[in-house]
């Protein structure tokens, strides 16, 4: 066990993981109501986001399809969603090293290699939004989406087939 994986160990706690839930709720329930809200003009079929995979044309033709209001929403929505991605991964981390079996906690840096992945292609996205489009970033864009949906999925799996059973031996307070 690494010096890293002790330490996300012992940050562990309930009190921990209940901030962590709390503010990775109330920032998915944001998003939610900026994006799904009718007052706020923004098509979700834009939302490159929630797409398990697209192809650089894909891309290309939502961003090109996108008015100037739409991307100023969209970028709130991502302000929002950065604050999702940083509440929600950790919480997801600790939450597979307080549950994992010992000799299985180096599994917990899934969930880090998938806000890595979600934060890249949010950065792309948002440039995007601003700037004359870019191919390759579009391509990588498409496969950082890709990933992020890859190591969630993974995460959740590791999660529940290494998942140790009885007492987590953890503290409680901070």
């Amino acid at each position: 066990m690494t010096l890293i994986e002790r330490h996300f160990k012992k940050a562990a706690t309930n009190q921990v993981l209940l901030i962590l839930s709390v503010f990775a709720g109330f920032s998915y329930a944001l998003m939610a109501l900026l994006a799904y809200s009718p007052a706020s003009q923004f098509d979700v079929n834009h939302f490159l986001d929630l797409k398990f995979f697209y192809t650089q044309e894909t891309f290309l033709n939502q961003i090109a399809s996108i008015n100037v209001i739409q991307a100023r929403i969209y970028q709130m929505i991502h302000f929002v969603d950065y604050l999702f991605i940083l509440t929600f991964y950790p919480l997801l981390a600790l939450v597979m090293a307080r549950f994992l079996q010992p000799q299985r906690l180096q599994l917990t840096w899934i969930a880090i290699a998938a806000m890595t992945s979600d934060l890249i292609e949010n950065l792309i996205i948002d440039y995007h939004l601003h700037f004359p489009p870019l191919a390759f970033l579009a391509t990588l864009s498409g496969f950082f989406t890709a990933l992020k949906f890859s190591l969630l999925i993974l995460a959740i799996l590791a999660l529940l087939i290494f998942k140790k059973r009885g007492n987590t031996d953890v503290q409680t307070s901070i």
